[in-house]
């Protein structure tokens, strides 16, 4: 299999038409090109992430032509380094995202609280005195 072929440093499946890349890509430790542009891969393994070769300077990761879901479009467009940080904390990422969307939808439904608690004060009449 894959996984025995440690010693691998060039690695070109581009044009394929794969739709998956097995798992035990992660054991390829000394990979430093993988070129797999223009398949029809939908999710990237999270082992990829184990593969800390190709982020060095000279090595490349290609995953351009593909239609993936996994990693986001926000990951992908920051390189390879967040590629290979998402797929080592998937959950991480996932889990600080709902936190900041969470945050920004309390944030806005406080904005609104306010306004309207405003509006009303705003409206009220000035109670009269009694004298």
């Amino acid at each position: 299999g894959i996984d025995n072929l440690t010693n691998l440093i060039n690695l070109n499946l581009s044009h394929s038409q794969l739709t998956n890349l097995p798992p035990e890509i992660g054991n390829l430790s000394n990979l430093c090109y993988l070129y797999v542009q223009e398949n029809q891969l939908r999710h990237l393994p999270a082992s990829l992430g184990q593969l800390g070769n190709l982020e060095r300077d000279n090595c490349n990761l290609n995953i351009s032509g593909n239609p993936l879901i996994s990693p986001p479009q926000s990951v992908l467009d920051d390189g390879t380094p967040a590629i290979l940080a998402y797929l080592r904390n998937q959950a991480g990422w996932h889990l600080q995202r709902l936190i900041i969307s969470g945050a920004s939808a309390i944030g806005g439904i406080t904005l609104i609280v306010m306004a309207l608690r405003w509006q009303i004060r705003r409206n009220r009449k000035p109670k009269q005195k009694r004298g």
